[in-house]
């Protein structure tokens, strides 16, 4: 591929009365670009379009031909160039109006020389250069272009430049299609972060369900708040524990509820609270059995406003002899004012007892 390219190094010259002195250099070696149907690589982010978008950010094959060239340099024993924003915005200006209009020369068609050019957007005393190209869409490609050129050569190993601007622009009516513009500076101004920025991020996971409220009171059993002598078909209080018994015994002691029942009769432990129909109400405690027979259980009941009981769960407290979880949910039925949970040992034959513990008690209704 052929290109053409131009250098024109400012010096710092002395200064008299304020004014700063520059030298110009001679300029650099001009050749004609091959045709496009000659190039290759010619569909790298090619669209039917001409691209009129002055980026601030540079694109994926202007990053590939950035990459390339400090690796080049790198191996020459030069330092990297860092992408100037001012530089980068001149390049775009020229790469886009060459695409549009249709010409391949480092003065712009109005006849802008291309230093002029360059210095309305990064006017500083020190050393410039730049190179074009047409034909390649890809940044390797281009790379290797003006690799081939001694011209252009020079000014990609240039030891007084410290930044560069790129771009290119696509026309698919214009005679080469692809224009490059590269515009080398010695002067480190505002520069770009060039490694692309990271993509969208795996979608983050739903935030949890928020903790359902427990609607009854005490349910740790962290206060040793129990009422006695109140049979669980009995209670018409909400709000609190009451224990009541044919024979046995129930007492809150360490954070949790003991429940002993007898050999004959039974005990239960109950809290009522007021319930809407149709909801979903779902009962669960932590108990273990301590001794005995597994004979504890719960018994979730759905009560009208006469507190008669209009349906039941019932949910086995296990036999387990370590804290162990036990659940069980039932939708109100139609009618319900009231539910209530009731911690219940029996003993239906005389060797049918058993000592448990209750902890952790909750009912939820999300």
């Amino acid at each position: 591929m052929l290109s053409l390219s131009k250098s024109w190094p400012l010096l710092i010259g002395l200064v008299f009365s304020g004014c700063v002195q520059m030298v110009e250099s001679p300029e650099g070696v001009t050749e004609e670009p091959v045709p496009a149907q000659e190039q290759e690589d010619e569909d790298v982010g090619a669209t039917d379009s001409i691209n009129l978008t002055i980026d601030a950010g540079l694109d994926v094959e202007e990053r590939v031909f950035l990459a390339k060239l400090n690796e080049y340099r790198a191996a020459n024993g030069l330092a990297p160039l860092q992408v100037s924003v001012a530089l980068s915005r001149a390049a775009d200006v020229h790469a886009l109006d060459m695409a549009a209009q249709n010409y391949f020369s480092h003065d712009s068609k109005d006849g802008t020389t291309w230093s002029a050019r360059v210095k309305q957007y990064y006017n500083y005393a020190t050393y410039l250069a730049e190179n074009i190209a047409a034909g390649n869409a890809g940044g390797d490609a281009t790379f290797t272009q003006w690799k081939n050129s001694p011209g252009h050569d020079a000014n990609m190993k240039g030891t007084s430049y410290r930044v560069i601007g790129i771009a290119r622009a696509y026309n698919a009516a214009a005679q080469y299609r692809w224009y490059w513009v590269t515009d080398f500076g010695g002067y480190v101004d505002e520069v770009m972060t060039t490694e692309p920025g990271p993509g969208p991020g795996p979608t983050p996971p739903p935030p949890p369900p928020p903790t359902p409220t427990n609607l009854l009171a005490n349910g740790g059993f962290e206060v040793n708040d129990l009422g006695q002598g109140v049979l669980y078909t009995a209670v018409r209080t909400t709000g609190r524990w009451f224990a009541g018994s044919q024979q046995g015994t129930a007492s809150i002691t360490g954070g949790a509820l003991r429940i002993v029942d007898a050999l004959v009769g039974y005990i239960g432990v109950a809290q009522l609270v007021a319930a809407t129909p149709g909801k979903t109400y779902t009962v669960s405690a932590k108990a273990r059995r301590v001794s005995g027979y597994n004979g504890q259980i719960i018994y979730l009941d759905f009560l009208d406003g006469a507190y008669n009981r209009i349906r039941r769960s019932q949910i086995s407290g296990g036999s387990g002899t370590t804290f162990h979880t036990v659940t069980g949910s039932q939708v109100a039925p139609v009618g319900t004012a009231f539910v209530r949970v009731a911690l219940y040992g029996y003993a239906g034959n005389n060797d049918w007892y058993s000592t448990y513990d209750w902890d952790d008690v909750s009912l939820t209704a999300p």
